[in-house]
């Protein structure tokens, strides 16, 4: 079966190359099962230095503490937290289009990115569940009809 699919694989790729979703370029250097190039992949915005606690994103000066003034001040009930890029372009293009456009293939290339970056993280702990954040509660509403109770 895996032989089959690599097959298929192979010959949609000769009759239908990839085309990055971000920039539009097709050809060479797209991460395997991605359709985002190697390019576009190293402009992403990563989120470092983070906060070890809230994932908010630290001045680069902030070597010293890997804890945010605000967590420092009030620690939050969880004990860690992961984000692994910044809402900047081109992740915030790619959420609002997902999100609001119906774009699903942003999605799961969304979703991919997010896997490479937990793999890659080094961590001690990891969490035991993923927690999706929702859109606002008047949108909810209204994508859900009626059936929100509100």
């Amino acid at each position: 079966m895996d032989l089959v699919n690599a097959a298929c694989r192979f010959v949609s790729q000769a009759v239908l190359p990839p085309l990055c979703i971000v920039c539009g370029d097709g050809g060479d250097g797209f991460v395997p099962g991605i359709d985002i190039c190697g390019a576009c992949v190293a402009d992403l915005p990563l989120n470092g230095p983070a906060c070890s606690l809230c994932a908010m994103p630290l001045p680069s000066t902030s070597l010293v503490s890997p804890i945010c003034g605000q967590c420092l001040k009030k620690r939050p009930k969880y004990q860690a937290s992961f984000c692994a890029y910044r809402y900047g372009y081109p992740i915030d293009h790619l959420l609002r289009a997902f999100k609001f456009h119906g774009r699903l293939a942003y999605g799961r290339v969304l979703g991919e990115l997010l896997s490479i970056a937990l793999s890659s993280a080094r961590r001690e702990t990891w969490p035991k569940i993923l927690v999706p954040v929702p859109l606002a509660r008047n949108d909810r509403a209204e994508a859900l009809g009626s059936a929100w109770p509100g």
